[in-house]
């Protein structure tokens, strides 16, 4: 979690927080250790403070004011565990409230620095349970602050997120603009690294409102302007990226920093790219290029290579981009265990790469891939995230991505497969042109005679007599077009029907095949529609008055087929189905959206047991 936008927020965090614990500690006099603190250039001056205050009476909080900056020494040199045993055996003398937080927040401190972070949160819990006067109530509310900050270094970015906001909602209370700007900076990382884009991007926008008020920190709203940037090009607005680059840059040149100017460079560059406009992103990526040695971050390092991939990609420079690949693989791995931001980052790259230099099924591989790990994401978010709507039509994007992915495979295909036969047909083109006259004049009657029983079989499944996928699709289209009332799909295939194959032999298969058919068209109405989708898959769209009503047909498909087993040959066969289900939506353009949540659901019925419905998560 230590991103560039976070040890910005952190910076008035802590300054804040150091000024606030300074000033309550000035009320103590000064009794002598102070002259030999400022002589304090080795290791030998701690020590002579340290007797010092050993050898002399003390007020409570001055001895409390010596031992910070004694724990303060200690950290600065690298000494973590000397400052942790230091404070634990002074804070257990101190009965000073106010002193006694001092330490605690120090002791805090180190244990964040050595990673301890189940010690530095249970310590700000214990602080969090005391009775604290409320001229000390800054004490709890920057409490608040450390304990987000401690989670999200733990990888907890839910708990950080709940104590984020609760602290936001204190601040905003209070005058503390600087304060206030940072939490709003850390609150919008929190929700950017769990995929809640808008709240993160309103975030910002909202410490924006303070532009004015802290007009002295251009390098700060540098990195806002650049964060929310990067926000706009995931949300896929290109043109608001474009415009908060702007915003950056002109701020990165108030400060003169080339680390600033390249975050601007890149991010522009992503935009362009996005947008198709690949001269304006050569331009970008280039002046970012000549900026790359002042990066010393691996991820940010690994994120160059990967979009300078995607820009040769665009222009089919085919060796630069595998090569680029490379380059970035070379930094990081490309999949991460514990940071799934980072690999969702990196699936969509290489997903738009491979599209772009033609190689579909690496494409359709890390696509799925990106579409599994935004479906963990929100499982695992999904308490806080009921009414984020923009998570779930992430998926859905991906989802309508794979399947045009999938279709852009399969024309890629049968153009190959033409170009194959292409000589061959030459060949024989003569030939079949002169039989081809032929034919034509004896079997025109014939055939104009049978047009409409052709028609009618081409509609029609031959094995199980119900409609073949294109005349299910096209009928469903016509229907969606032209029908107001509500439609559900309800998608299904055998449980383990290649075991009936291999063991009872495909005639039976077929005889269940239709039986199954049979039965399922005796349980729909009659302007229900159904067909078969290929292999043992099936589909029925289905109009309702009541969601109710679709619950119910999908338990009765059950029941009717597993009721009794099928018989062939003299043999019993025992069968079940899985059926996943969704509801047509107002927003669905077509059919293939509703029908790619059935599918989900479907995957889910059979990965939970089988013999059972599932219903598709939007639903």
């Amino acid at each position: 979690m230590n991103t560039y936008l976070n040890f910005i927020a952190a910076l008035f965090w802590l300054a804040t927080f150091g000024s606030a614990a300074q000033n309550q500690l000035e009320h103590c006099p000064k009794q002598g250790w102070e002259e030999l603190s400022l002589q304090a250039t080795h290791s030998s001056y701690i020590d002579a403070v340290q007797n010092w205050l050993s050898n002399n009476d003390l007020k409570e909080c001055n001895r409390a004011k010596a031992w910070v900056w004694i724990a303060n020494q200690h950290i600065e040199s690298g000494n973590i565990d000397a400052t942790i045993e230091t404070l634990k055996a002074q804070i257990a003398d101190i009965s000073d409230i106010q002193s006694s937080l001092d330490l605690r927040v120090i002791l805090a401190r180190a244990f964040h620095i050595s990673k301890d972070y189940q010690a530095e949160q249970a310590l700000y819990h214990e602080i969090l349970t005391e009775e604290i006067p409320a001229e000390l109530a800054e004490y709890r509310r920057r409490s608040h602050v450390t304990l987000a900050l401690s989670y999200a270094a733990d990888h907890k970015t839910i708990k950080a997120i709940e104590w984020i906001e609760l602290s936001l909602n204190e601040y905003r209370a209070i005058n503390q603009p600087e304060t206030l700007v940072g939490i709003l900076a850390l609150a919008s990382n929190f929700y950017f690294q769990e995929f809640w884009h808008r709240q993160a991007h309103d975030l910002l926008i909202e410490a924006t409102k303070y532009e004015d008020v802290i007009d002295d920190m251009p390098d700060y709203w540098a990195r806002i302007y650049a964060k929310l940037a990067q926000i706009a090009v995931y949300r896929r607005d290109f043109e608001d990226t474009l415009k908060y680059t702007a915003k950056s840059a002109a701020y990165c040149e108030e400060f003169d920093s080339d680390v600033c100017r390249y975050f601007v460079h890149r991010r522009s560059a992503s935009a362009y790219i996005s947008m198709n406009r690949l001269a304006e992103a050569e331009k970008q990526i280039d002046q970012a290029k000549h900026l790359l040695g002042h990066i010393d971050d691996n991820v940010e390092l690994q994120k160059f290579y990967l979009q300078y991939a995607r820009l040769a990609a665009r222009k089919g420079q085919t060796e630069i981009a595998l090569k680029s690949i490379q380059q970035a693989a070379y930094f990081m791995p490309l999949e991460y265990e514990t940071d799934s931001f980072a690999t969702a980052h990196n699936q969509y790259a290489l997903s738009d790469i491979h599209r772009a230099l033609g190689n579909y099924r690496e494409a359709l591989s890390w696509q799925q891939a990106l579409t599994n790990t935004l479906y963990k994401w929100i499982s695992r978010s999904s308490h806080l995230a009921m009414g984020d709507i923009f998570s779930e039509l992430t998926v859905i994007r991906q989802q309508s991505e794979l399947k045009r992915l999938e279709h852009e495979a399969e024309i890629n295909a049968r153009k190959l497969q033409i170009a194959d036969q292409q000589s061959q047909v030459n060949d024989d083109l003569l030939m079949y042109q002169s039989v081809a006259m032929v034919l034509l004049v004896v079997l025109g009657g014939y055939a104009f005679y049978n047009h409409r029983k052709w028609r009618k079989l081409a509609r029609i499944d031959a094995l199980t007599k119900v409609l073949s996928r294109g005349a299910l699709m096209s009928a469903a289209k016509d229907v969606l077009a032209r029908e107001l009332d509500p439609y559900a799909v309800l998608l299904f295939d055998l449980d383990h029907f290649k075991v009936v194959n291999d063991k009872y032999g495909h005639p039976a298969g077929d005889t269940v095949l239709q039986t199954v058919s049979e039965r399922v068209r005796a349980n729909i109405k009659s302007e229900d529609l159904f067909g078969r989708m290929g292999g043992e898959e099936f589909m029925v769209l289905a109009r309702f008055e009541h969601p109710d009503d679709v619950h119910s047909l999908a338990k009765r498909l059950l029941e009717t087929v597993r009721h009794d087993p099928i018989v062939s040959e003299g043999v019993s066969i025992p069968v079940t189905i899985s059926i996943g289900v969704s509801m047509i939506l107002d927003e669905d353009d077509d059919l293939p959206n509703a029908y790619a949540r059935a599918d989900k659901a479907l995957y889910q019925a059979k990965q939970s047991g089988r013999d059972q419905v599932a219903f598709s998560v939007i639903d």
